[in-house]
């Protein structure tokens, strides 16, 4: 990854966060989980990345990254949720093949752009960056940039 143009890019970046820490409401359910990396660009493109470990080829890396498409919907949803801003990008960074696989989430299964996303089902989020500990965001309500 350290090579990577990916990586090139989050150096450049205004704004990166690393381990970032989410729960939040939907549809009943707590959602939690923890951003490996996203960035923002200069543009004001925000990128998502999620690091797997998985033991894959390059053939079979495509196959692999739908099956963690929910999954990158649900963080792609919490930092809608910080930013007002759905992703740009989202990418799977599988790092035994040193290789990163865009990922667009299906809108029938992606939180931000489903009907639902539009109702009240988003009731409360808390954000926590592991780069600060101390810094707790609670957001209900309404989308929150910081």
């Amino acid at each position: 990854f350290w090579s990577s143009p990916l990586h090139a890019r989050a150096l450049n970046a205004l704004r990166r966060e690393r381990e970032f820490d989410f729960q939040f409401e939907f549809d009943g359910l707590i959602l939690s989980g923890q951003i490996d990396l996203w960035f923002e660009e200069p543009n004001g493109n925000l990128v998502l990345i999620d690091y797997k470990t998985d033991r894959v080829t390059a053939d079979d890396a495509i196959a692999r990254a739908e099956h963690y498409s929910l999954q990158l919907a649900v963080y792609a949803a919490a930092l809608t949720r910080l930013t007002g801003r759905a992703p740009a990008e989202l990418y799977l960074y599988f790092l035994e093949i040193d290789r990163a696989i865009p990922v667009a989430p299906a809108p029938d299964l992606c939180p931000f752009t489903s009907p639902l996303a539009q109702s009240e089902l988003f009731r409360s989020c808390i954000f926590r960056s592991s780069a600060a500990n101390s810094r707790n965001r609670t957001i209900s309500g309404t989308a929150f940039g910081s």
